[in-house]
């Protein structure tokens, strides 16, 4: 069985080198998603000429008269 970082890399390596990509790792909060983003660009980020890690973290909360969702 594939990790998914493992699943990740492979997605990554048909990429062509001129192709530009953008992965958004989306989830609930503590499953992972910063922990992941790092590991692949750690494994993959000497694969290209240049590359960039940009966490953009956001929480957003919905509320009504009943509470915070």
């Amino acid at each position: 069985m594939m990790t998914d970082i493992e699943n990740l890399e492979k997605w990554v390596d048909k990429l062509d080198n001129k192709e530009r990509a953008v992965l958004s790792i989306v989830g609930f909060r503590g499953v992972g998603k910063t922990t992941i983003a790092r590991a692949l660009y750690r494994k993959v980020s000497n694969k290209f000429d240049c590359g960039h890690l940009s966490l953009c973290l956001r929480i957003m909360t919905k509320t009504r008269s009943s509470g915070v969702y």
